[in-house]
């Protein structure tokens, strides 16, 4: 064993200093978001006309299915609220860090050439996996620490057993999915399908949680995600989740080691199908061959999207009660008198659901770069097709995909929220404050285009300015950030539909920045060389 992992740390010291930006920014917005949000709970509680109301709301299935279990009995503290809104969601975040990291260093590395230029060199068969492994293990330490040394220093009265106890469920789970990430990095032939199946399993986890917490709490035991929220911290801070969620992570890492003893450099142990002998009659040209490309990730996140518009719409026959119950929730709406809250409410759950809808968006055009980098685009390219064909097919798809997404986000608001409500407005309200948020999508898009024509390489500024613009509409309410800032993105500049009016004049100009940003791209792309 000596032997398979020589010079590991070596490897370490490595790709330590290949990610040496991106770790301690990723550290730092990470611990920052998750530890800037206490005071925000510190002041939903000091501003709480009614916790029983409060409280009641989240022991609606609706919210517990989104969030997790309530154990608090008749009043939050601000550390049972914090864990009770947050652990779900911020160990998400976390496992996907984990699950991104692990696929570039392993089955990436491979893909690309790099892991056989490093075993060339004197180093161990392993090694490169347990270096990878080492950093995600330290870099979740490190992010615990920062965690309880935040959570600390903000609320000095709260129990550390309680601050330590809710670190290590979030990082725990995180750095499971680094070493269930390097488990399918075995089985998979490509980083896409190491990735794939990372996501699509943390994505059983969180439905198996909310149909266990709902119904059967079975579902949610056998669940990594529901195992965490039975710490129940900051209530009675139960350590034997972890201790199962540890032997979990020792499980699969012997799993995954036993594999990669069994498998070859940039091969997976799962063989691939094979392919057609001929090309389907449905593709008969470039814009149906990128949709094929393109429809397993069309179709996946398209179920994703319509289950998180359906979870929220379920919340709506509570939604008065909740918004009542809190003056820091209700400073996140558009207070006007003249709508109900739940119409008032409709505008702030389309607006988030906007945002996640970009993700895939993003994605299915930046797929051209991932093509590119692994030279399958020159082969297109080699054929009587254009460059301006070729990504413009890229931009098609993800054009409708947007329009698509937006249908069926108001779609799943409206069928599941009028089973829970009388006066629901109607599905043409949803569909309005839906497509309102088109351009800003677009937009976005568009300065994804931009980067992919002109610096590649540079095309996740794009999920950065989402990001941001996430940060600075939903968290800046709250914290009252000045106005100049939301204005800075596509979605702060619409208006909050159906409080608002529709506002053509600026629906018009984003749809100007979009065909401009598009127009630029498929310029760049057409003189620059590939790959570069």
């Amino acid at each position: 064993m000596a032997k398979a992992l020589k010079n590991t740390f070596a490897l370490v010291k490595f790709i330590f200093k290949t990610e040496r930006i991106i770790l301690p920014l990723y550290l730092i917005s990470m611990a920052a978001f998750l530890i800037g949000l206490w005071p925000v709970f510190d002041e939903m509680i000091a501003s709480a006309s009614n916790m029983e109301v409060l409280i009641e709301t989240m022991r609606n299935p609706a919210m517990i299915s989104m969030m997790g279990p309530v154990f608090v009995e008749d009043t939050y503290t601000t550390g049972s609220m914090y864990a009770n809104y947050m652990t779900v969601f911020s160990a998400i975040m976390v496992a996907i860090w984990n699950i991104l990291f692990m696929v570039k260093h392993t089955r990436q590395n491979e893909e690309q050439g790099r892991s056989e230029l490093v075993r060339s060199l004197p180093v161990g068969r392993y090694a490169n996996e347990a270096a990878s492994l080492i950093i995600a293990f330290l870099v979740n330490l490190v992010l615990g620490l920062l965690m309880i040394i935040g959570f600390k220093v903000l609320s000095p009265d709260a129990s550390l057993n309680s601050i330590v106890n809710l670190s290590l469920s979030i990082v725990a789970f995180g750095f499971l999915f680094a070493v269930m990430t390097l488990l399918f990095a075995q089985l998979s032939n490509t980083a896409r399908i190491a990735s794939s199946l990372s996501f699509l399993t943390l994505l059983i986890f969180y439905l198996l949680r909310a149909t266990g917490d709902v119904s059967k709490e079975f579902f949610s035991l056998i669940s990594p995600l529901g195992l965490i929220t039975r710490t129940e911290t900051f209530v009675n801070d139960y350590y034997w989740p972890l201790l199962i969620l540890a032997f979990e992570i020792i499980v699969i890492l012997i799993l995954a080691i036993f594999l990669l003893s069994r498998r070859d450099l940039d091969s997976g142990l799962l063989k691939e199908r094979p392919g057609r002998r001929g090309i389907s009659p449905f593709i008969k040209g470039v814009p149906s061959f990128t949709l094929k490309l393109l429809a397993g990730q069309l179709v996946i996140w398209a179920l994703v999207l319509l289950t998180f518009s359906a979870m929220y719409g379920s919340t709506l026959g509570d939604l008065e009660g909740y918004i009542n119950s809190s003056e820091i929730v209700k400073q996140m709406l558009v207070v006007n008198s003249d709508f109900s809250l739940t119409e008032q409410f409709v505008g702030l759950l389309v607006l988030i659901m906007s945002m996640i809808a970009t993700i895939p968006v993003i994605n299915f055009v930046k797929r051209i770069f991932t093509e590119e980098r692994h030279f399958l685009s020159e082969e297109i390219l080699n054929q009587p097709v254009s460059r301006y064909t070729y990504f413009a097919s890229f931009i098609l798809v993800s054009v409708l995909a947007a329009i698509g997404y937006q249908a069926l986000v108001a779609t799943g608001f409206w069928l599941v929220g009028r089973q829970v409500m009388e006066d629901l407005p109607d599905l043409e309200v949803f569909m309005v404050a839906c497509f309102n948020y088109l351009p800003a999508i677009l937009v976005t898009l568009g300065l994804a285009i931009f980067l992919i024509g002109c610096q590649p390489r540079l095309s996740w500024l794009a999920y950065l300015y989402l990001g941001y613009s996430f940060m600075v509409i939903y968290i800046g309410r709250m914290f009252d950030l000045p106005e100049f800032m939301e204005k800075l993105t596509p979605f702060g500049l619409l208006p909050n539909y159906p409080i608002d009016k529709l506002d053509y004049g600026m629906l018009g100009i984003l749809m100007g920045i979009f065909l401009l940003l598009t127009y630029l791209g498929l310029k760049f792309y057409r003189h620059r060389d590939l790959n570069s």
